[in-house]
């Protein structure tokens, strides 16, 4: 053994006691070295391992998605688009758009603590538009919900010239002037002059027709509406109503 590796100290100036060996300065100098480029390859690797593990927690999207938002309300400026609670979710993201693909959507951020519902804008008559909806949970953000689509009625104008044609004890007919784009009628008879209480509906598909099972002796009043029928909400009024007196038997 070299001088130069290794230096032999008595601990005590007595004979008996065993001599220490100790490491030379530059034994010392190479140890901590290595100790200290393990300790910092062990650092670097507990990085490397908790980054992977965060963002493999924190990346992938819950697979629950909320139901598809529902059409409330619709006109020619806006839809009113309303959805069920997500449990956990303090967030939710509304996108409409005019094409299905959701290239350039509208988006609307709806906080959990808020009504919820959102309007998207609509700008053509007759055009279908789509909605979307996602959750923000403290997982992540839920995947998309299924495609609600949309489309603005074509404005019908009040069928006019309601009137009664024929009249018996139990029966009536009734006719009215046909309304350009309506697809369907739909006449309301009451006993209740404002269409309150004991109100039955029928519709009709050409601009007459006729309603049974009246109590003979009896008032009642009608009125009728243009109606689409390709999943497009109208909001059309009711004509003026006319009453009749049904004959005793």
């Amino acid at each position: 053994m070299e001088l130069d590796d290794w230096e032999i100290i008595l601990m005590e100036p007595n004979i008996h006691s065993d001599p220490v060996v100790q490491k030379s300065p530059k034994k010392k100098i190479a140890i901590l070295i290595i100790i200290t480029m393990f300790v910092l390859a062990v650092t670097a690797s507990f990085i490397v391992w908790s980054g992977a593990t965060r963002n493999s927690i924190t990346d992938v999207s819950p697979t629950i998605s909320p139901d598809a938002p529902a059409v409330s309300y619709i006109n020619s400026q806006e839809a009113l688009l309303s959805w069920n609670k997500v449990d956990g979710a303090f967030a939710y993201n509304l996108q409409c758009s005019g094409d299905v693909s959701f290239s350039k959507p509208e988006s609307i951020v709806v906080q959990a603590n808020s009504p919820l519902l959102a309007s998207c804008t609509l700008l053509e008559t007759g055009k279908e538009y789509y909605a979307r909806l996602k959750a923000t949970t403290v997982d992540g953000d839920t995947r998309w919900s299924a495609i609600t689509i949309m489309k603005i009625a074509i404005l019908l104008s009040t069928p006019e010239n309601f009137k009664v044609v024929t009249v018996s004890s139990s029966e009536v007919s009734y006719s009215w002037d046909d309304v350009k784009g309506a697809k369907v009628y739909e006449v309301q008879r009451s006993t209740d002059r404002n269409f309150i209480e004991n109100v039955i509906v029928t519709t009709h598909t050409t601009n007459s027709g006729n309603d049974e099972l009246l109590v003979p002796g009896s008032t009642y009043y009608f009125r009728v509406r243009a109606q689409n029928t390709d999943n497009t909400i109208s909001i059309v009024p009711y004509s003026l109503f006319v009453s009749i007196q049904t004959p005793a038997s």
